[in-house]
């Protein structure tokens, strides 16, 4: 989704891909090689979007971190991991009061293949602002910091991102609600409204003033449909039974799961999360089977 900063890294709380992908490894036993990468044997990780989906595809990996919004329909969802927020970041000064105002400034988007830019855009395609219309889209955010010529930035990342809280703490940018969120909620799959309540961010906690909309999605763990169910199993279970929220209280509860995806589950994730559905499978085919001898 986005480059994992310094700062990301080395607190113990903080959500990224890299490092809840390098904690699940751990749990599992598996070895963490390469920033981006963890492996043991045949079992690989990879958590960028522009690089994972290929992977996946041409079998470099067997599990990958993917944004909602990124297009995965090919593959089955193990589970969803943890909710990312879709926030409109603009300079107080820059003139711009809502998102059709965009068009024609420096905003970032993330880089191409990121699911942060997926998000964006899709953002962008409902207020009728085309990506063409915007300039230097694929900076990463973390440059309004340090580049006067970026106006803003359309960011979808964990809400404790350090990056994106040391902007909001300078004081300079201020957050847009996202009027239109329920309206793209029902248009959108894995795109959910949320509110962003007052005070979250700022030095004063003064980021936003006041309450505002805005969209979420969230990571999921994707795999093949043919990949083994004890693998599955096992990946599920180092992040809902491993104490894995203890070092990133992010991470959904396994109740939560629900909430997030009922479809495209890999078979073996599905009898996790719905074992009610299997024992009902299991009875409508004792049925069936009872059914046969009377014949």
């Amino acid at each position: 989704t986005g480059k994992p900063s310094a700062s990301q890294k080395k607190l113990p709380g903080s959500l990224t891909k890299w490092s809840v992908c390098a904690e699940i490894a751990d749990n599992d036993g598996w070895c963490v090689r390469e920033p981006h990468r963890c492996a043991h044997e045949s079992r690989t990780w990879r958590s960028r979007e522009n690089a994972n989906i290929t992977a996946l595809e041409q079998g470099e990996s067997e599990f990958a971190i993917v944004q909602g919004t990124v297009d995965f329909s090919r593959f089955a969802i193990v589970t969803p991991l943890y909710p990312d927020v879709m926030l409109v970041i603009v300079r107080k000064d820059s003139g711009i009061r809502n998102i059709r105002d965009l068009a024609g400034q420096a905003i970032s988007l993330g880089p191409e293949g990121s699911g942060m830019r997926q998000s964006a855009t899709k953002l962008l395609e409902h207020y009728g602002v085309p990506v063409d219309a915007l300039k230097q889209t694929d900076k990463y955010f973390d440059q309004l910091v340090s580049d006067d010529t970026l106006q803003g930035a359309i960011v979808t990342t964990g809400i404790e991102n350090q990056d994106l809280a040391a902007i909001l703490n300078t004081g300079d940018f201020e957050l847009l609600p996202i009027e239109d969120a329920r309206a793209i909620e029902l248009k959108t799959p894995f795109l959910k409204m949320m509110e962003i309540p007052q005070g979250l961010y700022g030095m004063n906690g003064d980021v936003p003033p006041n309450d505002i909309p805005v969209l979420a999605t969230t990571a999921f763990v994707v795999t093949t449909e043919e990949m083994a169910d004890e693998l599955v199993q096992a990946v599920i279970k180092s992040i809902h039974e491993e104490n894995l929220r203890v070092k990133f209280p992010g991470v959904l509860r396994r109740e939560e799961v629900t909430e997030w995806v009922s479809s495209s589950l890999h078979p073996a994730a599905l009898s996790y999360f719905y074992p009610a559905d299997n024992i009902g499978m299991i009875k409508e085919t004792i049925g069936s089977l009872h059914a046969l001898k009377e014949l």
